[in-house]
């Protein structure tokens, strides 16, 4: 891909240079949670300027930070210090409003805190929901954090008996796998990225510091363009296990390409497979696994460094009653990104709480029969024509347009901002879906964003997107997300629960006079649970 901001009106470049901001942005908020993981002060501190502030709002107290080592050091010190905890933080629903050469981006963060008895080996486990403002600013071509602002929402605890099966596989320092993706290509010599490939000196989200020279805005905004590649393939992934779609699920690795992961507790050794077999043989075990189940595989906090033609990818994928960490090894071959390795480690497997219940029975299939299938394919009915001289810049723009009015929709439902949230819409949208308390729901035009707050907006509320999978076709377009919606209750007592309830929402956009805006939404609840509160603050 060359010179992909050049040419075109002054609107296009004005939407690449966008994008190239916001990725990088993305990328420092996913960096520093990763930081946090691994107890690695060098990459938090690299996420704030020197002079960097953070409050931190939590359990009705409130913490005043100054200064990128004194910041850094606190939030250090809020992570567990066991070297041997299962640490998680997650951010989730980033929307970033850009000002010149400042930014503010607000995310939904979580931590999960897994500890096993040393005696008895079950497992407890603490999940930490809240919100992160930041304030960026630009220097020399980088966005860091100015101010920083964390406020914590609740605390709930899941039901004891965890477990963290291999738990030898991860370290909380620079041991750790993730920290050494890139040995294979880097020793391989001939196979490393070298001189002569487009890209080699790039570095990615994994080098802060990069030097900055006249191609910077260039290099940023490749790094964008092939990070989310990198991200929906990953996507693609998952969405071929949960709908058990075999030519999806082999789309995304070389045939050549070996994955190390371990199916189940019941089959605890680690199985190598190769590229060629393990689309078949994935799908084979998903039958076997989530047949007549309720099963999404999310993934989160994609943490993306491009080195040229080669691309690693870590993120946290979670299913039904786990939480594992993905580590890929991507490789850009004949202008596509496929994984050339994968691994996945051993991670945290949690029971569920009692009271849980599927309610999408009637609303999904594990196959092409699916409604998603429905939507994805609208956008390229007959009379939408590919745009002539659409580059991938250009494409991923547009989703990435595209999940920010997604991403848009859910804020304004927990900000109870209707405004807002109308604007998301065409006038003549259109909303479906379904509510344990009310049936079905079916409303048009200006009634949709008054409908999604009475019916969503209910108490204090997140709700995360995760897994945008998104088809583009001239001036549509058509995005399937996974959504998981928590309510928690105003006024609480001892039997306050936090109401969590897992699904899909499809959604059908079309640009007009240049703005994408949804033109319908079907949201399909999927799975009910309830986790008792531990605290929320006042």
């Amino acid at each position: 891909m060359t010179d992909v901001a050049e040419g075109g009106t002054a609107a296009r470049r004005a939407a690449l240079r966008e994008l190239a901001d916001k990725w990088q942005i993305h990328q420092t908020t996913i960096r520093l949670c990763h930081g946090l993981d691994q107890v690695d002060e060098e990459i938090v501190a690299a996420t704030f300027h020197p002079e960097a502030e953070a409050t931190v709002t939590a359990r009705d107290e409130e913490i005043v930070l100054r200064g990128a080592a004194r910041v850094t050091s606190a939030l250090l010190a809020r992570a567990p210090a066991d070297p041997g905890a299962f640490v998680a933080h997650r951010s989730f629903n980033p929307r970033i409003e850009l000002q010149g050469d400042r930014a503010v981006c607000e995310t939904y963060r979580t931590a999960f805190v897994g500890l096993l008895d040393p005696v008895t080996g079950r497992g407890r486990a603490q999940h930490t929901f809240g919100r992160c403002t930041d304030l960026f600013e630009r220097r020399a071509g980088i966005w860091r954090i100015l101010r920083h602002h964390v406020e914590e929402l609740w605390v709930h605890r899941p039901v004891d008996g965890g477990s963290w099966p291999r738990r030898a596989e991860s370290r909380r320092d620079r041991s750790d796998p993730s920290y050494h993706l890139f040995d294979e290509v880097e020793t391989a010599g001939a196979d490393s990225p070298g001189a002569d490939s487009p890209g080699a000196d790039s570095p990615g989200a994994g080098d802060p510091d990069r030097d900055r020279d006249d191609g910077a805005e260039e290099t940023a905004l490749r790094d964008a363009v092939d990070g989310w590649l990198v991200y929906e393939t990953v996507v693609r992934y998952c969405r071929g296990v949960d709908r058990f779609d075999e030519d999806l699920l082999a789309a995304v690795f070389h045939p050549d390409s070996t994955t190390a992961k371990v199916w189940s507790a019941a089959e605890p050794d680690v199985v190598i497979l190769d590229g060629a077999d393990i689309a078949a043989i994935t799908i084979a075990k998903a039958r076997e696994a989530y047949t007549d189940t309720f099963t999404l595989h999310s993934v989160t906090t994609p943490l993306i460094e491009i080195r040229g033609d080669f691309a690693s990818s870590q993120n946290w994928s979670g299913a039904s009653r786990g939480l594992t960490r993905c580590l890929d090894l991507f490789e850009r071959r004949d202008g596509r990104w496929r994984v050339r390795r994968r691994r996945v480690l051993g991670g945290w497997s949690q029971p569920g709480p009692a009271g849980g219940r599927r309610i999408d029975a009637a609303d999904s299939r594990q196959d092409r029969s699916d409604p998603s299938y429905r939507f994805l394919a609208w956008p390229s009915r007959p009379a939408v024509a590919e745009t002539a001289g659409e580059s991938d810049a250009d494409l991923v723009a547009d989703k990435w347009q595209v999940f920010e009015t997604v991403v848009r929709t859910w804020h304004s439902i927990d900000r109870g901002e209707e405004r807002l949230l109308a604007s998301a819409f065409h006038p003549d949208a259109s909303l479906t879906t379904r509510t344990c308390a009310d049936g079905p729901v079916d409303v048009h035009g200006t009634e949709v964003a008054a409908a999604l707050l009475r019916h969503l907006g209910q108490g204090v509320t997140l709700h995360l997107a995760m897994n945008p999978w998104i088809e583009v076709r001239g001036d549509r377009a058509a995005c399937e997300t996974h959504l998981t919606v928590l309510v928690v209750p105003r006024q609480l007592d001892d039997t306050a629960v936090v109401h969590q309830s897992l699904g899909r929402c499809l959604d059908l956009f079309e640009r007009r006079d240049g703005s994408w805006r949804i033109l319908r939404r079907q949201i399909i609840p999927g799975w009910y649970e309830p986790h008792p509160v531990l605290h929320r603050p006042n």
